[in-house]
């Protein structure tokens, strides 16, 4: 989520950050302007995907464009931003466009990675991802390839990480974390 997000998921990620030392965190997104004055948290920008021609947005072609070709020129350009903070981990919340910028990212910097998992993948595309229908099982696939290359998760529920723990085959090493 962007900084400046106004979903419920977005303020739960502000009222952790706001928990945590800002000095610590390194805050970006892939949407919204990236920054919003609030002093008590982190330093934050936000790293948007270039714009594609209207005709095509919202269609499987912009799906691939984005997750596919611009996934790892989005990861560079964060790691170059987060780079000199010197980071121990990446905190990912991995929906739709983060999913193979996360990917990528984690190649790049070797650093481990913990996820956020706000809702069930598989109930998710079904609802309101975005996801183009055409794309929903390169999604689904992209998403399971970032999971293994987790350290750990935290998640609404214990039956929401049960879920994902059993249909993405997370590792027992995986800690996890209900918040």
């Amino acid at each position: 989520f962007a900084a400046d997000a106004k979903y419920s998921g977005a303020e739960v990620i502000r009222g952790i950050l706001r928990l945590l030392p800002k000095d610590h965190i390194r805050w970006c997104s892939l949407e919204g302007n990236g920054s919003i004055v609030d002093l008590s948290l982190p330093q934050n920008k936000s790293f948007p995907p270039k714009l594609l021609h209207w005709r095509i947005r919202g269609t499987s072609f912009e799906y691939f464009a984005v997750n596919k070709i611009q996934a790892c020129g989005l990861a560079r350009r964060i790691w170059d931003w987060i780079a000199p903070f010197k980071p121990h981990v990446i905190w990912v919340l991995p929906e739709y466009r983060a999913v193979n910028v996360a990917k990528h990212l984690q190649a790049i910097s070797g650093l481990p990675m913990h996820a956020t998992i706000h809702d069930a993948y598989d109930y998710e595309l079904a609802r309101y991802s975005g996801v183009p229908r055409l794309c929903v099982n390169t999604y689904l696939r992209d998403v399971y390839r970032l999971l293994q290359f987790v350290t750990s998760i935290d998640a609404v529920s214990s039956e929401l990480i049960e879920h994902i723990c059993l249909k993405y085959g997370l590792s027992p090493a995986v800690e996890t974390l209900v918040f």
